[in-house]
């Protein structure tokens, strides 16, 4: 029988020899014959350490999930073969599952929410503006707590909203109603108590917190209405419309709201003609009328604080501006060496400018009556009176030639009122003789009641000849005390508080 030994010194060969190879040093090594013995022989000894390994962790699903992030098995589990699959179901999982939870999300807040079917801003309120019988000649514009004049996107200066687009939202015209990142930058601000001069809203986002009255509520579940609110705003209308939307209904300062409303305030012009560094004065109001306006009780208190404040941050929008190759660096330039707060217009008075001041403010009451106090004072209306500019005209002139004469006999007011008898309209009135008179201008003594004075004597005397039987016609009235028939006179001694008691004019009787 051969001794199976092999190599230097005698030793024997490993049991199963056809695997080992005792080398000149007395070493045996195993030796794999063939590629499929070096497949077997790698797959069991891998699945000798995933054996080993699932009998060290617990036996819990969850358990045994969590116990791959401790920081010995970390790095060997989430880079192996086998955490790569766990990393693309834990993916896929949370794939599906932030899907529904987003669904989840806007099914829930969407219930309450309305349908933003018109961004023109007329539920925000505005002027009522009052027009002659033809429509064309404006009487008067009135205004409340809002003074707005809506405008059509072709009638807004370019400069405008480009000045607006640099300062409020550079991305505008690239989003699809919200930017990530201006959240994330508004929310690191937030925590970090820093501040920013462009806010983390889109102009998209501004318009639905205007629209639906939302400036105010600054918390997460209004937060999450405003994104659902504004990706349907971007799907239902285009740029330019949602823009042109912002820049009627965004606050300019005071009660200006809205670009041509601020724009005939602060510089007595259309907003289609502003320039560019009006523009920028402009734009630059929004992000806090009430400190950058120059019509602001804090602007005007202080001046010089306010002044600096402003002018850097029109400045800042006219370097943005130059960056986003809105302008050149020579419009840039010249835009800032011009002073456009020696430009600004001082704040008109409510009644500036009106024509036929009482017939107005009785359509105004009118108006009050029929549709309600409140929503008049809501605002954005045209309304179309009955007023003929020529009769008004007329009426005026000759309230002012008859007052002399007025004056004379003792009078020192005079009124008017004429109307189209055939349809019952009103086609001019003059209530007074001087509208601005600081005692009694307003009051208007065409329509106002006045006591009746002798005109309503006969009134007394029907009712004397109807309840009596001794007074007719041709009856005389004595200057003494007396009684009437029927109704005796209870107190004597009281002038005026006596009971059915006669007195004349002097008290005497």
């Amino acid at each position: 029988m051969n001794n199976p030994i092999s190599g230097k010194g005698g030793r024997r060969s490993p049991k199963g020899t056809k695997n080992y190879h005792v080398t000149r040093s007395g070493k045996s090594i195993k030796i794999n014959r063939s590629l499929r013995d070096q497949a077997t022989a790698r797959k069991n000894a891998k699945a000798n350490r995933k054996a080993e390994r699932l009998a060290s962790l617990p036996k819990s699903r969850i358990k045994r999930f969590f116990a791959h992030f401790e920081p010995k098995r970390m790095y060997r589990y989430w880079f192996s073969r086998d955490g790569a699959i766990m990393a693309l179901k834990v993916t896929g999982v949370g794939l599906v599952a932030g899907f529904l939870i987003i669904v989840g999300v806007f099914a829930y807040f969407r219930k309450d929410l309305p349908n933003l079917r018109d961004i023109s801003g007329n539920n925000f309120g505005g002027s009522v503006r009052y027009y002659d019988r033809t429509g064309e000649t404006l009487l008067w514009e009135d205004y409340d707590a809002v003074k707005r004049i809506p405008v059509k996107d072709e009638e807004i200066s370019q400069y405008m909203k480009d000045a607006t687009v640099a300062i409020e939202d550079k991305d505008f015209f690239k989003h699809g109603g919200f930017d990530v990142r201006g959240i994330v930058r508004a929310g690191v601000n937030n925590i970090s108590g820093g501040s920013s001069q462009q806010g983390g809203s889109t102009i998209t986002q501004q318009l639905v917190k205007l629209t639906q009255n939302w400036t105010k509520d600054r918390s997460y579940t209004r937060k999450a209405k405003e994104l659902i609110l504004s990706v349907e705003l971007e799907r239902s209308y285009s740029k330019q419309e949602i823009l042109a939307g912002y820049l009627n209904t965004a606050p300019y300062g005071n009660v200006q709201y809205g670009v041509e409303a601020a724009t005939r305030d602060y510089f007595q012009k259309d907003s289609k003609d502003l320039t560019l560094d009006e523009a920028v004065f402009l734009a630059a109001i929004p992000q806090s009328p009430s400190y950058y306006s120059p019509y602001g009780a804090y602007f005007k208190s202080n001046q010089q604080e306010s002044t600096e404040a402003l002018v850097g941050r029109m400045h800042y929008i006219l370097n943005l501006m130059a960056e986003q190759g809105m302008i050149d660096a020579k419009q840039r330039d010249e835009a800032k060496k011009i002073d456009v707060l020696a430009k600004v217009k001082e704040p008109k008075a409510k009644y500036a400018g009106i024509k036929a001041p009482w017939f107005v403010l009785a359509a105004k009451n009118q108006l009050e009556e029929q549709r309600g106090v409140d929503s008049v004072k809501v605002g954005g209306w045209s309304v179309v009176t009955s007023l003929d500019l020529e009769k008004q005209e007329i009426a005026e002139q000759q309230v002012e030639k008859g007052l002399a004469q007025i004056k004379r006999q003792g009078g020192n007011v005079a009124a008017f009122a004429a109307e189209d008898v055939t349809t019952g309209q009103m086609v001019a009135l003059v209530g007074g003789v001087d509208f601005y008179d600081e005692e009694h201008g307003e009051y208007n003594y065409a329509t106002n009641p006045l006591p009746p004075g002798s005109s309503f004597k006969p009134y007394d005397y029907a009712a004397l000849i109807e309840n009596t039987t001794n007074s007719g016609a041709g009856s005389v009235m004595y200057d003494v005390q007396g009684e009437i028939e029927g109704y005796p006179c209870t107190n004597k001694t009281i002038p005026k508080q006596g009971g059915n008691c006669l007195w004349d004019y002097d008290l005497k009787y």
